[in-house]
C-alpha cells in the first residue's frame, strides 16, 4: 500500500513538473521577431558589398534600437591551445550575432555591450573538444594566427559535422582597412511588416544602396530570443 502512495506521488509530482516546463516553453517561445536577410541580387558585382564600419554605426543609432544588426566574414586560421594546433574557420561579427543567427551557448557568454572586448573569443563545441578535450574551458588561453585571446564561451554546434569554428568580436576601433561582407542579418523585435521594411529600406539608403538591387529575405516569425539567448 506505501509502495503505491509513492508511486502515486511521485507520478503527481512529474506530471506537475511537465506541466510547468510545457507552460514556460509555450509562454516564453511566442512568436514576436522577424528575420530579415539582405543580400545583393547579383553577387558577383563589388558594389553590392556592405561596410562593417558603417553597419556598426547604425548599430549605435536610436531609430533602430528594436533591430540585432548583424554579419560575418569568415577566414581560415591556426589556433594554438594546450599545446595542440588545428585549422579553423573564424567568423568575425559583432555582438548581435547570437541574437540574429540563433546561437545558442554551451557554457559561458557570447560577446556583449560588456564584455566584448577584442581579446575574448568563443569556441564552438568541436573546437573545444579537440584542443582542450573539455568544454569548461572558460579563462583559458589560445592563440589565432599567434595572437592571444582568452575564452569567453563555448557556442553549440549550429549545424550537423559543422567543423571547428572560433567566434571572433569585429573591432572596429582597431586600425585597419574597411573589411565589406556580402549580406546582413536582420532581426526584428516587431512583428510588424510594414515597419520593419520601411527601417530596412532606410538602412539601405543610410550604406548608399539602391533598394530595387538588393533582395529582402523574409522569415516567419521566431520565438523571442531576447529571454533564451
Amino acid at each position: 500500500m506505501k509502495n503505491k502512495v509513492l508511486a502515486y506521488i511521485i507520478l503527481l509530482a512529474m506530471s506537475y513538473l511537465t506541466i510547468t516546463y510545457y507552460y514556460d516553453f509555450l509562454t516564453n517561445f511566442k512568436a514576436q521577431g522577424v528575420y530579415y536577410c539582405i543580400r545583393p541580387i547579383n553577387t558577383s558585382l563589388s558594389q553590392g558589398s556592405f561596410d562593417t564600419e558603417v553597419i556598426e554605426m547604425l548599430r549605435g543609432e536610436p531609430a533602430y534600437s528594436q533591430m540585432a544588426i548583424s554579419y560575418a566574414y569568415r577566414e581560415e586560421v591556426t589556433i594554438q591551445g594546450m599545446g595542440k594546433e588545428k585549422k579553423a574557420i573564424a567568423i568575425q561579427t559583432n555582438s548581435d550575432y547570437k541574437v540574429v543567427y540563433g546561437l545558442m551557448m554551451q557554457i559561458g557568454n557570447f560577446f556583449n555591450e560588456s564584455n566584448c572586448n577584442s581579446k575574448s573569443v568563443v569556441l564552438n563545441e568541436n573546437l573545444a573538444f579537440q584542443l582542450f578535450g573539455d568544454s569548461h574551458i572558460i579563462g583559458e588561453e589560445v592563440k589565432v594566427n599567434g595572437r592571444r585571446f582568452k575564452i569567453l564561451g563555448i557556442a553549440k554546434e549550429q549545424y550537423k559535422n559543422e567543423g571547428a569554428i572560433v567566434y571572433i568580436r569585429d573591432s572596429v576601433e582597431e586600425e585597419k582597412e574597411s573589411v565589406y561582407v556580402k549580406e546582413i542579418g536582420i532581426y526584428s523585435y516587431i512583428n510588424q511588416r510594414l515597419v520593419n521594411y520601411e527601417k530596412i529600406e532606410q538602412i539601405l539608403q543610410k550604406l548608399d544602396k539602391v533598394k530595387d538591387e538588393y533582395r529582402i529575405i523574409e522569415e516567419a516569425p521566431l520565438f523571442d530570443r531576447r529571454k533564451y539567448f
